[in-house]
C-alpha cells in the first residue's frame, strides 16, 4: 500500500525532488547551478548560478543536511563511449538525514532553490525536479496523512560527481514528507480529511506572493479591474482601446491547465467564467511527432499574460515588461501584507502537529525566524513584516 500511494501521490500532486546532479561536463551547466523544470507548461528555466550579490545568510548550514555517504556501493556500472564515456556510477543505500522533505508547487521553485543554496555544499549542481500535476493550494495535504498506518514517502535522488575520478556517487533516499508549502490557506476539505484521519495539522503563514498581470511597457494601460481581466480572458474585450488603450488587438497568453498559476487564475479571476482558447504554437517532439502547445508569453505591445509576482521579478526580469495594477493598486510588499492588492496570496507552511520537535517543526520554526525571513526575502518573496 505504501508503494502504491507513493506512485499515486507523485502523479496526483507535486513531489519535490532535490537531487545533486552530474558535473558541468555531464549536464552542460556550471557547478552550483539550479535548474528548474516545470513539466506540462514548457518551462525549462535555468536559474543562473548564485548572483554576484547572493549572500549566505544561515549561520549554521549544518542545521539541515542530507546524511553523509557511508559504506560500500550496492552496485555500480560504467557508461560506454559517448557523452558519459568513462564515468562510473556507484549506487549506495543512504539515510535521509535532517534536511526537510518538502512538498511544494512550482511557484516555490525560487524558494526551494534558495534553501538548497543556503544549506547544501557550495559547488554542487542542484536540480529541482517536479512531477506533473500542480495545484494552487497544493500539493495535497495527504502528503502528511498516514494511509493504512503508513505515511507516504518523499523520494530524493542525489548524484555527487567527482571530476578527478570520473565517478558519480548515487543514492536514493526516502522519508515521509516533513512540510508542505502552499499558496493561500489549505482548503477546508483537505483539513477535514486530515482531521478525519486523526492527523492534527499546524498551519502557519510564512510569506506572501501574488498573481500579477504583465504587459509591454509601451502599453498605456496601467491598471485593470478584476472584471476587465475576466472579460479579456473570456473574449468579451478584444482590443486595448476598449479599456483606455491604443487601437491594438489584445493577445491574451495563458498557462496550461493543472499548473498552480493557472488554477490561481481560474479561482481568483475567472471565477467560473470560461476562458477563450489560448494562443497555440506548433511543436515537434520525438517520438510523438508534430503537435501543438499553449504559446509562451511574448512581450509585444498587444500582449497580456499572468504569473506570480516572484516569477515576474526573477524570470521575466525584462525592462520592457511592466506589471499592471489591479483597481489602481500595485502589488507592492505593503499592499500584499495588508491585502489591499486584490490578488495577494498568503503562503503557508503546514506540518503534522505531532512533529513540532521533529524536522518539520524545526524547519517551520526556522522559516519564521529572523534568519529564515531574510532567506525568504533573498529568494524574492515578501516577508511577513
Amino acid at each position: 500500500m505504501k508503494k502504491k500511494f507513493t506512485i499515486i501521490s507523485a502523479v496526483a500532486a507535486v513531489v519535490l525532488l532535490l537531487c545533486v546532479t552530474l558535473t558541468a561536463c555531464a549536464t552542460g551547466v556550471p557547478a552550483g547551478t539550479t535548474v528548474a523544470r516545470e513539466s506540462r507548461t514548457g518551462l525549462d528555466t535555468l536559474v543562473s548560478t548564485r548572483p554576484s550579490n547572493w549572500q549566505r545568510i544561515v549561520s549554521n548550514k549544518d542545521a539541515f543536511r542530507f546524511a553523509a555517504l557511508e559504506g560500500e556501493p550496492t552496485s555500480q556500472f560504467t557508461y560506454p563511449a559517448g557523452d558519459f564515456g568513462g564515468w562510473t556510477v556507484k549506487n549506495y543505500d543512504r539515510s535521509y538525514g535532517t534536511y526537510p522533505a518538502i512538498a511544494a508547487p512550482a511557484s516555490f521553485i525560487p524558494l526551494t532553490a534558495e534553501f538548497a543554496w543556503q544549506f547544501l555544499d557550495a559547488g554542487r549542481d542542484v536540480t529541482l525536479s517536479l512531477s506533473s500535476g500542480y495545484y494552487v493550494y497544493g500539493p495535497s495535504l495527504q502528503h502528511l496523512v498516514p494511509v493504512a498506518g503508513e505515511l507516504p514517502t518523499h523520494a530524493v535522488m542525489i548524484d555527487e560527481p567527482d571530476q578527478a575520478s570520473k565517478t558519480i556517487y548515487r543514492s536514493r533516499l526516502e522519508k515521509p514528507t516533513d512540510i508542505v508549502l502552499c499558496n493561500g490557506s489549505p482548503p477546508e476539505s483537505e483539513s477535514a480529511y486530515a482531521a478525519a484521519s486523526g492527523t492534527q495539522l499546524t498551519v502557519l503563514p510564512v510569506c506572501y506572493d501574488a498573481l500579477v498581470f504583465i504587459t509591454h511597457k509601451d502599453n498605456p494601460v496601467d491598471s485593470l479591474t478584476l472584471a476587465q481581466a475576466r472579460q479579456i480572458y473570456s473574449g468579451e474585450i478584444t482590443n486595448w482601446n476598449q479599456i483606455g488603450g491604443k487601437n491594438q488587438k489584445i493577445t491574451a497568453y495563458q498557462r496550461e491547465s493543472g499548473t498552480d498559476v493557472q488554477q490561481a487564475m481560474a479561482e481568483r479571476v475567472m471565477q467560473g467564467t470560461k476562458a477563450t482558447a489560448p494562443p497555440m504554437t506548433k511543436t515537434f517532439d520525438l517520438p510523438w511527432g508534430a503537435g501543438t502547445a499553449i504559446s509562451k508569453y511574448e512581450n509585444k505591445p498587444g500582449s497580456i499574460g499572468y504569473t506570480f509576482k516572484v516569477y515576474a521579478e526573477k524570470f521575466y526580469n525584462d525592462p520592457d515588461i511592466k506589471v499592471l495594477k489591479i483597481d489602481g493598486i500595485a502589488p507592492t510588499d505593503d499592499n500584499l501584507r495588508s491585502g489591499a492588492y486584490a490578488l495577494s496570496e498568503t503562503c503557508h507552511g503546514v506540518i503534522r502537529a505531532a512533529d513540532a520537535d521533529a524536522v518539520g517543526g524545526k524547519f517551520l520554526g526556522w522559516l519564521l525566524s529572523e534568519e529564515g525571513q531574510r532567506v525568504i526575502r533573498q529568494a524574492g518573496y515578501v516577508t511577513l513584516q
